[in-house]
Parts: structure tokens; C-alpha cells; sequence
């Protein structure tokens, strides 16, 4: 068994200089140096005959060898979901594939009126169907990675099959937390885990609540995890409190961790830019970039500033941040 030495960081802006909070001590918040290619396409997973779109972003000046980042929407979203984020990833060296998940994706809502279109993702958001079929999703995508190049914007594309994450948010995040090896206990039926071990990392943005959830469903995840969420991230589909998005890091006691709070973050900024911007959205998109950014680095890369700015300069920032939280996996005293 291990521990798990947990560190924690109170980074309130009453009691941090404020120079330490400037946008300077971001870590790749802006574009990166590749230009981006895009492309989309439908993947067929034959075995169970399931259309799968896909929308991928790529450095458009590398081509061989790519770290990966596989991307989930939230409940009643696309492939075009967090599409600041895949645009920001491949600027800085990553393909970044966005899946589109059948029976809980946009599909479910369109046409629909408002009260109609609640009920379709109320309805999607507690499928068991659905919550199974996502993870499986993102393995077909690692599958379909690693059997051949893949042609972005009709150029092909190789990846390195050590350097795959998974990403998402929302009903996304619990993908990529499920995808990342959680393993459920469900009555009268055998423990499933629909884990994939190709994955080197896990980025959950606003994830759920993992209510009645135990500590060894999540014993079983053992690459480092990255749960970012706000101070009013409350319910959107159920009833939420804020707090309670912080129950899977809480929980995760066997792998490296990383929880950031943002100081009045809500539910939607995850998504990306929104058609009226609030105060807070510009530092805290930043914030979400940079954060991301490096620990995709750290923990896909292996880059060593990476992981210098995540441990030592974050806890640092006060402007937009709550809380930094970082738990990290030893042996036993």
C-alpha cells in the first residue's frame, strides 16, 4: 500500500501579494509557436456498431510522434465542445482529439423545446447506458490512434503511444476520471472497471459528485489526476453544492493529484469563452490553460519546469484562485 502525503495551499488573494497573482507567472497561457490544422471525421467502432465523430486539432508543423489528449463533452454537448482548449494543446505540441458521445451528446436535445430538451439531458445525465458507453468510447479512440497514422486536414499523424491523456468536463470529467481506472460496485453485480492503462493522465474539469462513492473505487487509479472546479461550481442538472466536486480528489488515494478551486468559478466557465463574458472569465481562462497546459507537461512530457511551476509557483497565485491542493502518492512511513 501507499500513503498519500497530502500538501495543501490556502491561496486567498487578502493574504498573498498581489504581485504574485500577475498574468507573467502563468505557465503557457498563450498560444503556443505550431500553427493549427483541423479536421474532422466518423470513426465506426464495429464491435459495437457505434458512429463515434470526432473532431481533432493538430500542430500543423509536426506530424510524427505526437503526445495525445483525448477530449470529452458534457451531457448534451459535441466535438466542438472545449474547443479553446484543443486549439491551445496543439499550439503547444499536442493532437487533441475531441470525441462526440451517442446518447448523451447534442443529438438527444435538438429540436426539442426547453422544458423537453431539460428533461432529454436530466434523462441522459443518470443512463447508466451512457455512463458506460463514454469510457468505452475513449477506448476505441486510443485503439484507433495506435492501428494507424491518422489523417488530419489529409496530412497523417502519428502519436506516441506512451504520451495519452484523457480530458473533460462535466459529464466529460467523470469520463475521463472513469477512463483513468475507477472502478464501480454496483448491486448484485460483479465490480466493473472500465479503465484503459494506456492513459498516462487524467484532467477533470467540474467533475461530479461521486455521491456514496468509496475510497477503494478509487484505488484503483494510479496515473496522476488533475480535478479543477469553482467556488460557485454548483449543480447545472442536479442538484450540486459546490463542494461536493472535490469528492473524487478527496477520494483518489494511490496516485499523484492536483485539485484547483477557482475563486468564483462557476459551472460554464470550464466550456470556454461565452457570448457575455463576465468579469472573472478572461483570468480564470487563463488560468485553465495554464494549469492544464503544465500538467500535461509534467505528467505527458515529462518536462521538468513543468512540474517545478505546478508545485512550486501555483500555490503562489492568488488572483482567480481559491484553493491548490496537491496530494502526492510515497511509501508508508
Amino acid at each position: 500500500m501507499k500513503r498519500l502525503a497530502l500538501v495543501v495551499f490556502l491561496v486567498a488573494g487578502a493574504f498573498v501579494d498581489p504581485a504574485s497573482a500577475g498574468d507573467g507567472d502563468l505557465y503557457k497561457a498563450d498560444l503556443g509557436n505550431h500553427p493549427i490544422r483541423e479536421s474532422t471525421a466518423e470513426w465506426r467502432d464495429l464491435k459495437r456498431d457505434r458512429i463515434i465523430p470526432v473532431k481533432i486539432y493538430a500542430p500543423a508543423d509536426v506530424a510524427t510522434n505526437l503526445p495525445v489528449v483525448i477530449v470529452s463533452h458534457g451531457v448534451g454537448g459535441s466535438r466542438d465542445g472545449l474547443s479553446y482548449l484543443g486549439r491551445h494543446w496543439a499550439s503547444h505540441g499536442y493532437l487533441a482529439v475531441h470525441l462526440q458521445h451517442a446518447g448523451s451528446d447534442i443529438e438527444i436535445w435538438r429540436g426539442l423545446s426547453q422544458s423537453e430538451a431539460r428533461q432529454a439531458i436530466e434523462k441522459a445525465a443518470a443512463s447508466a447506458q451512457a455512463a458506460a458507453d463514454r469510457p468505452q468510447d475513449v477506448r476505441f479512440a486510443v485503439d484507433r490512434l495506435l492501428s494507424a497514422p491518422l489523417d488530419v486536414d489529409a496530412v497523417p499523424h502519428s502519436i506516441d503511444p506512451n504520451r495519452i491523456a484523457v480530458a473533460g468536463h462535466s459529464f466529460g470529467a467523470f469520463t475521463a476520471l472513469a477512463s483513468a481506472g475507477v472502478t464501480f460496485f454496483l448491486p448484485a453485480r460483479a465490480p466493473l472497471n472500465l479503465g484503459d492503462d494506456r492513459l498516462v493522465a487524467s484532467i477533470a474539469l467540474s467533475p461530479p459528485a461521486f455521491r456514496n462513492a468509496q475510497q477503494r473505487s478509487f484505488s484503483s487509479i494510479r496515473i496522476p489526476t488533475l480535478h479543477m472546479t469553482g467556488t460557485k461550481d454548483v449543480g447545472v442538472v442536479t442538484e450540486l453544492a459546490a463542494q461536493e466536486r472535490r469528492n473524487a480528489y478527496d477520494l483518489t488515494t494511490e496516485a499523484q493529484k492536483y485539485l484547483v478551486i477557482l475563486d468564483g468559478g462557476d459551472h460554464a466557465v470550464f466550456g470556454g469563452p461565452r457570448r457575455e463574458p463576465r468579469p472573472l472569465d478572461a483570468r480564470h481562462l487563463n488560468l485553465i490553460k495554464a494549469i492544464t497546459t503544465a500538467f500535461l507537461d509534467s505528467f505527458v512530457n515529462g518536462d521538468v519546469a513543468a512540474r517545478v511551476w505546478l508545485d512550486d509557483m501555483l500555490p503562489n497565485i492568488a488572483d482567480g484562485i481559491a484553493i491548490s491542493e496537491e496530494g502526492r502518492a510515497g511509501p508508508d512511513d
